[in-house]
């Protein structure tokens, strides 16, 4: 059964090849603009899966650092999936503008698949370049990983405390677009509570993840941030005492 684990390797060796591959083209401009191709596709099918606004994007000459982010972002999410978030469907409308509903293990594994696809053409544009091209097959990348296992994840967990910065009529009017972007966090696992205070002047948050830069950048793309509606003081605290069912979220199990 395709989990987790295997989700999270195939992306692992995608992003490796891609970085391999990607410090030895300078200067050939096709096989540049087909490695941009494959970064903003990793881009376009992450933000189908979290959500997010999943508009074409354009060329563009710095990839590195978008490689980089783009699959800390697909690492993060899917580091918290569990078998209902893998068969999950997500349903986008294509570059053609045609009605899609794919299962998100089928994208992860679509996504690498692309990438050795076009990771073969450049291949192929660096030999009639004159340069020898690196292997770089699942197979090997594997090999050099030896037997190591993967690391747990060691989870920090926050209180993520929200005061609104505007009248409680343009906070209802964002509310919806509030509340998707919050179910995308509570559908990858970060999330296990959130709710208005009373009297609303804000909102209480509970999540989990790596470190505290990651809630920040969910936090950031939330509409109420966006819009300039509310800010976030986000508190980090170690769960030392807990209940049974509280532990299974804590653990990441």
């Amino acid at each position: 059964m395709f989990d987790r684990h295997d989700a999270l390797e195939l992306l692992e060796y995608d992003r490796w090849a891609n970085t391999r591959i990607g410090e030895a083209l300078a200067g050939i401009p096709e096989a540049e603009r087909i490695f941009a191709h494959v970064v903003g596709a990793m881009e376009l099918w992450y933000e189908r899966v979290a959500g997010g606004d999943y508009k074409k994007l354009a060329v563009w000459p710095a990839v590195a650092p978008r490689l980089d982010a783009v699959s800390e972002r697909w690492r993060a999410h899917l580091e918290r999936a569990d078998e209902r978030e893998l068969a999950r469907v997500v349903e986008f409308t294509n570059s053609a503008g045609q009605p899609c509903a794919d299962r998100l293990d089928d994208i992860v594994r679509h996504l690498v698949n692309h990438g050795s696809h076009h990771r073969g053409q450049i291949a192929s544009l660096l030999r009639a370049a004159g340069r020898k091209p690196e292997t770089l097959d699942f197979i090997v990348w594997r090999r050099m990983q030896g037997e190591q296992s993967r690391e747990p994840v060691a989870w920090k967990h926050f209180v993520i405390e929200s005061t609104y910065l505007a009248a409680i009529e343009k906070i209802d009017a964002q509310l919806a677009a509030h509340r998707a972007h919050l179910e995308v966090g509570f559908r990858s696992g970060m999330l296990l509570a959130s709710g208005p205070q009373l009297p609303r002047s804000g909102g209480m948050i509970l999540a989990r993840a790596k470190d505290k830069a990651e809630v920040e950048e969910f936090l950031a793309r939330d509409p109420f941030a966006l819009a300039g509606l509310s800010e976030y003081r986000v508190v980090e605290f170690q769960p030392v005492k807990q209940s049974a069912l509280f532990s299974a979220w804590a653990l990441g199990v």
